[in-house]
């Protein structure tokens, strides 16, 4: 559902389509400068969304307006602390 929503926003697949490591799918879309690498585990119910380049805030607060549970984290915590954060699916 959320590639559609970023598809239907204007981002793109990169080739490959997409990858596994480690039991995690992969999946990176581009727009213009920018882009978000899509990760999922399918031990959890969680997705993982990295988003950067110039319209990062734009698409952050496109991201929040649609009907998804999100919970944030920031760049320091991922970092140092390790937790997980994502999208309910």
């Amino acid at each position: 559902m959320i590639e559609a929503a970023f598809a239907a926003h204007g981002y793109t697949v990169d080739a490959p389509v997409s990858r596994r490591v480690d039991g995690t799918n992969l999946m990176l879309m581009t727009r213009g400068d920018g882009g978000v690498l899509l990760s999922h585990n399918k031990a959890s119910e969680l997705a993982e969304i990295d988003i950067w380049g110039m319209a990062q805030s734009a698409a952050s607060i496109w991201l929040e307006s649609l009907p998804l549970r999100l919970e944030k984290r920031s760049l320091v915590a991922s970092r140092y602390c390790g937790f997980s954060t994502g999208i309910s699916t």
